[in-house]
C-alpha cells in the first residue's frame, strides 16, 4: 500500500478522485520501467509489478477516499455513514497493512511465530478448513494468541511447540463465551479492555 500525504488539491468527488488514483497509477508504472527496468502493469485500481519472478501489487491509499465513500447529500444536506464499499476500502488499505506490521513485529520478538502459522495454516488446508472456510489472516490472529497470552507457561520457543498450543487454543476455547483480545503493543488502556469486554458480553447475551 503506497499512503500519499494529505493535501488539498484531491478531488472532493470520488469519481474525480479515482481518475486520478488512475493517473498516479500510471505515472508510478511508467517511473518504475524506465528507472529500474521493471515490468509493470497499470490499473485503475493498483499497479502490478513484477520482479525476480513474483508479482507484487501496489494500491494507492488516501484517508479523503473513505469520506468520500461515506459521504450522502440528502435534501441538500451532507451526511457520513458507513458503506460497504466504504469499510472494504478501509479495511484493504488503513486496517489490514496495520495488521501486517504488527504481525511482522510480533515475528520480530518471537521468531517461532512465523514458521508455527505457516504449519497451522497447512494442518487447515490439509483438513480442507483453507479459506473461505477459515480466513488466513484468523489463522494467524490465533497464532499470534499463543505468543501474546502464553501464561502460565512462557512463549513458545519452535514451531511445533507453538502449533500444539494454537490446537489446544482451537479446542478448549469456549467461542460463545470466551473472548481472545490481542494487543499488540500492550498500549490499551483497562477502561478500553473493559468496554470491549462489556460488548461482548452483551453480544453474547443477545445472541440466538
Amino acid at each position: 500500500v503506497v499512503e500519499l500525504g494529505h493535501s488539498g488539491k484531491w478531488p472532493g468527488e470520488i469519481e474525480a478522485f479515482r481518475c486520478l488514483k488512475a493517473a498516479f497509477n500510471l505515472q508510478i508504472a511508467e517511473c518504475l520501467t524506465k528507472q529500474y527496468s521493471l515490468p509493470t502493469q497499470a490499473y485503475p485500481t493498483h499497479i502490478d509489478v513484477l520482479k525476480q519472478g513474483l508479482v507484487f501489487r501496489l494500491q494507492i491509499a488516501h484517508p479523503k477516499e473513505i469520506t468520500l465513500l461515506r459521504r450522502e447529500v440528502e435534501r441538500g444536506v451532507v451526511k457520513y455513514r458507513e458503506t460497504e464499499e466504504s469499510s472494504r476500502v478501509q479495511r484493504e488499505t488503513i486496517l489490514m497493512p496495520r495488521l501486517r506490521g504488527a504481525l511482522h513485529g510480533l515475528h520480530q520478538k518471537h521468531p517461532a511465530f512465523g514458521p508455527t502459522a505457516c504449519i497451522f495454516k497447512r494442518w487447515l488446508a490439509a483438513h480442507l478448513l483453507s479459506p473461505p472456510h477459515f480466513p488466513t489472516t484468523l489463522a494467524e490472529l490465533l497464532t499470534a494468541a499463543v505468543f501474546l497470552h502464553p501464561a502460565p507457561l512462557t512463549a513458545p520457543l519452535t514451531p511445533l511447540a507453538g502449533f500444539a498450543r494454537v490446537l489446544w487454543l482451537l479446542a478448549e476455547t469456549d467461542w460463545n463465551t470466551e473472548m481472545i483480545l490481542l494487543d499488540f503493543n500492550e498500549d490499551m488502556k483497562p477502561e478500553e479492555i473493559a468496554e470491549i469486554e462489556r460488548k461482548f458480553s452483551e453480544r453474547d447475551a443477545t445472541a440466538p
